[in-house]
């Protein structure tokens, strides 16, 4: 049975390419509201929460001295407006999206705050100076002072953007951390978990709940939660807000993202703490996000064929017999979701694609993972960047195997590959814990490298199999080829582009991907290209089958230099081929007439 209609999902994206909006929104598409709700003052929560929010309300004049190039820095943002059809929307489900885009936008709110504590103050400055307009569009592109695009330069000011964000205090070294994690078990737990934030009193280090820190605006959060659940008559859906509105309140979030796997209807909501990327010092701590969106049922339908052959991608990992037996604990319920994107907040970086959550490994052993499938969002990317990018580096006779179709299946494929591998370690003082906590700062990268090249080796398992075509056998190649150039200028520091310039080296220097140093173009060498990749899956998940902090780093250090020939082709790109997109969602100004 073979996967049909994909050219479908794109072309019912619906998305309208716009001359250019009066307003840009960051990465994530979210449009900030006129005026940031200041910093609740201390005593309006509670003495944890007061003590969190004390070094923004002791924040100093910001500095707003800015970068001479701003209008350089934005034109690489392609304007982007994501459209979609109301007319089948009935009353409940309006009612529902309303409430549902109030929590989006508080997690914003929550987001800035986790980025720098600075971050209200310093944009309720530029927002009062018309002056300083691109300043305050590039600042809610990137939700703070410092350019994700140009390894976290400063634009606004001089201040360096501090490793472990707004999570730590700006002077904690890791190995203070790690003394007081040494403590005791329970301390531990805390200090490392997703869900606090660390701060200092009197000298001391302590730990403060999300639920507590964030307070004032997950209040709000929830209540808007509760909103939609009670306007909402489908009972999967009215679960999960409930239990993640408890969440917000209590910082337990198993229960809900458990809740999460199961909804079904037309409504798609995923908002909470997830990743944790923004956490440069050890990548602990999860920042909020949110995604509102509307579901494709039937071609969620036809890519939900890809889970039933989970548990024969488990067994065709390259991983030794005890690390498989490890990772085939995994549950392999894992639903998939098109959908199309209506708004989405939080979590700085790119404007993603496709997601595989949640995170907490439990979940995962129970349940498995759900991937979502941006169809809107993907279709932006591939017309305004992915092909234009593709012309210029793609040897010329690979240029017809580049298709959508095969692209939209390479998304799909790494986030299936998130799902599945080692969760569980050893860590170095004998406890169980999360991969992500033995790689700490380095997790990101290895993951992300993980995914992508593991989920090459699963579509040709696949394919292999007679899922997908095979024609797919070589285009799944040429689409990871073109879209790792356009991941790589990110900036080769972010985790995922660090992962692609990784991977791509290791295939270069087995001669998987060539380099026509006439033309500047490369390709796939077919006939060494399913070897190569196997090893280095095999290399990836070891390293995190063993929690191989060392192995990750050597990894990396080996191969995440950029070359003469890679760093020619990056910089020989036109600086009119768009580095995002910037997306105007339309459901702001729809919502008006609800």
């Amino acid at each position: 049975m073979r996967l049909v209609c994909l050219a479908a999902v794109l072309c019912a994206a619906g998305s309208v390419v716009s001359c250019g909006p009066t307003h840009m929104p960051r990465a994530t598409g979210f449009v900030p509201p006129p005026v940031l709700e200041p910093a609740p003052p201390p005593g309006a929560a509670s003495a944890s929460a007061a003590a969190s929010a004390s070094a923004a309300s002791a924040a100093p004049t910001p500095d707003l001295a800015l970068a001479p190039d701003l209008p350089a820095r934005l034109a690489r943002f392609g304007p982007f407006v994501a459209d979609f059809d109301a007319g089948p929307l009935t009353a409940e489900h309006k009612a529902v999206l309303k409430k549902l885009v109030q929590a989006n936008d508080l997690m914003q709110q929550i987001f800035l705050r986790q980025m720098d504590e600075h971050n209200p103050e310093l944009r309720a400055a530029l927002a009062a100076d018309p002056a300083r307009a691109d300043a305050l569009r590039l600042f809610d592109i990137m939700a703070g002072p410092w350019d994700a695009l140009a390894h976290d330069e400063p634009f606004i000011g001089r201040r360096p953007r501090p490793a472990g964000a707004a999570f730590y205090p700006e002077d904690m070294s890791k190995a203070e951390l790690e003394q007081l994690a040494a403590q005791s078990p329970a301390v531990r737990d805390e200090v490392r978990g997703y869900f606090t934030v660390i701060r200092r009193r009197g000298g001391k280090l302590f730990s403060v709940p999300y639920s507590e820190a964030y307070r004032p605006w997950l209040e709000k959060a929830a209540a808007a939660l509760h909103a939609a659940a009670a306007a909402s008559s489908e009972p999967t859906l009215k679960r999960f807000l409930e239990l993640r509105a408890k969440a917000f309140l209590t910082n337990d979030y198993f229960e809900s993202d458990m809740a999460w796997m199961d909804v079904q209807g037309p409504i798609e909501v995923t908002i909470g703490p997830y990743e944790t990327y923004v956490d440069q010092l050890f990548q602990y701590k999860a920042s909020f996000e949110s995604f509102v969106a509307l579901r494709d049922p039937e071609q969620s339908r036809q890519l939900a064929l890809v889970a039933k052959y989970l548990p024969d991608i488990e067994k065709n990992l390259p991983l030794g017999d005890q690390h498989k037996k490890e990772a085939a604990k995994k549950g392999h319920f894992s639903p998939i979701d098109v959908v199309q994107l209506l708004c989405n907040a939080g979590q700085a970086g790119v404007q993603s694609v496709a997601y595989n959550l949640p995170n907490d490994e439990r979940v995962a052993q129970a349940k498995g993972t759900k991937k979502v499938m941006l169809a809107n969002v993907f279709r932006g990317k591939f017309e305004k960047i992915l092909q234009p990018i593709a012309a210029r580096v793609l040897d010329e006779g690979q240029l017809g195997l580049l298709r959508a179709e095969a692209v939209f299946t390479e998304v799909l494929m790494h986030e299936v590959a998130h799902g599945v591998g080692p969760g569980f370690v050893t860590l170095q003082d004998g406890s169980q814990g999360q991969v992500s906590t033995a790689l700490k700062d380095l997790y990101g990268a290895i993951e992300e490298a993980k995914a992508d090249i593991t989920g090459l080796l699963n579509a040709r398992l696949l394919v292999d199999k007679g899922l997908y075509s095979k024609p797919l056998a070589k285009e799944i190649y040429v689409a990871y080829l073109a879209t790792a150039f356009r991941q790589m200028r990110f900036g080769v520091k972010e985790a995922h582009g660090r992962a692609v310039l990784g991977s791509l080296n290791y295939l270069m220097r087995r001669g998987a991907i060539a380099h026509d140093a006439k033309t500047g173009r490369f390709r796939i060498e077919f006939a060494k290209i399913d070897a190569a990749v196997r090893e280095l899956a095999r290399v990836l998940l070891t390293i995190e089958a063993e929690g191989n902090y060392e192995g990750a780093k050597a990894f990396l250090d080996e191969h995440g230099e950029i070359g003469p020939e890679i760093g020619t082709a990056l910089s020989s790109l036109p600086r009119d081929i768009p580095v995002d997109i910037a997306p105007q969602f339309a459901i702001y100004e729809k919502m008006k007439g609800w």
